[in-house]
C-alpha cells in the first residue's frame, strides 16, 4: 500500500464535497476521461493540445500528477488532505479506481472514491519532517521518506509519530506559505485559549478599524483550535 497527498484546489475550493461525498479530486477539468490514456505519452500528448501555451517541463510535472491520480493510485491505498479551512489533514483510504464525474459541480470532473477514516487530525500531532511532506508544493504526491505511511498508521490508531531529520519527497518542494500557516495556527492554538484567544481577535481586528461579531469570532476560533 502506498501513502498519497492529493489537494482539493489551491483555495481548498473542493474541501468541502470531497469531505462530504466520499472523495478526492484534482482539477484539470479540461481534460477528458483520464481512464482512456493507456500510456503517459498519450496523455501528454493531449494535455499538450489543451495547453498549448505551457512549458515542456511544467507539461512533464503536471502530466505525471494527473497519471499518478488517474493511473496509479489503487484501492486500498491512504490519500491524505491536507486542509485550507482548518488546522487539519484528513485521512482515507481509496475505495475505488479512477471515475469521471461531473455530478458534484463545474469545477471538478476527476474524482477517486475515498472511506474517510478520520477528517479532523491535527497537523500537530504529526512530526516536522512528516508536516514538511504534507506541504509539498504539488496536487498529487506520493509520500515514502520519513516512515511516513506507518506514523500516519500510527496516528489513526491512536499513537503518536516519531520525529526523524526533515526529509522531503523526491519533487515535492514544501509549500513554505502553508506550513508558516500551519505553524502560527498551532501555535495560537497551544498559547491562547476561550476568553485569552477571543482577546488576541480583537485586538488584531482592532489594528484593522474593523469590530468582530461574536458568530465570527466563534469561527475563528474554531479554525484555530
Amino acid at each position: 500500500m502506498s501513502l498519497w497527498l492529493v489537494r482539493a484546489g489551491s483555495h481548498g475550493q473542493q474541501e468541502d464535497r470531497c469531505l462530504e461525498n466520499g472523495f478526492v479530486t484534482i482539477g484539470w477539468t479540461d481534460l477528458p476521461d483520464l481512464s482512456k490514456f493507456k500510456s503517459r505519452e498519450e496523455l501528454k500528448s493531449a494535455y499538450a493540445k489543451q495547453y498549448p501555451a505551457e512549458k515542456e517541463g511544467a507539461i512533464i510535472n503536471r502530466v505525471g500528477q494527473i497519471w499518478n491520480f488517474s493511473h496509479e493510485i489503487k484501492p486500498g491505498d491512504l490519500v491524505s488532505l491536507p486542509l485550507k479551512s482548518a488546522p487539519f489533514i484528513a485521512f482515507g483510504e481509496v475505495k475505488e479506481t479512477y471515475k469521471f464525474d461531473n455530478r458534484f459541480g463545474n469545477d471538478i470532473r476527476h474524482v477517486l472514491p475515498v472511506k474517510w477514516m478520520n477528517k479532523e487530525v491535527p497537523r500537530k500531532a504529526f512530526d516536522q519532517s512528516t508536516l514538511y511532506s504534507f506541504g509539498a508544493f504539488m496536487t498529487v504526491c506520493r509520500i515514502q521518506r520519513n516512515n511516513a505511511e506507518e506514523k500516519v498508521r500510527a496516528i489513526l490508531g491512536g499513537k503518536p509519530a516519531k520525529d526523524e531529520s526533515i526529509e522531503t519527497d523526491e519533487g515535492a518542494t514544501p509549500n513554505l506559505l502553508d506550513l508558516a500557516r500551519a505553524q502560527i495556527s498551532g501555535h495560537i492554538a497551544s498559547h491562547f485559549k476561550g476568553t485569552l484567544l477571543k482577546s488576541l481577535l480583537r485586538r488584531s481586528f482592532r489594528r484593522k478599524d474593523t469590530k468582530p461579531t461574536e458568530q465570527s469570532l466563534a469561527r475563528i476560533e474554531v479554525r484555530i483550535s
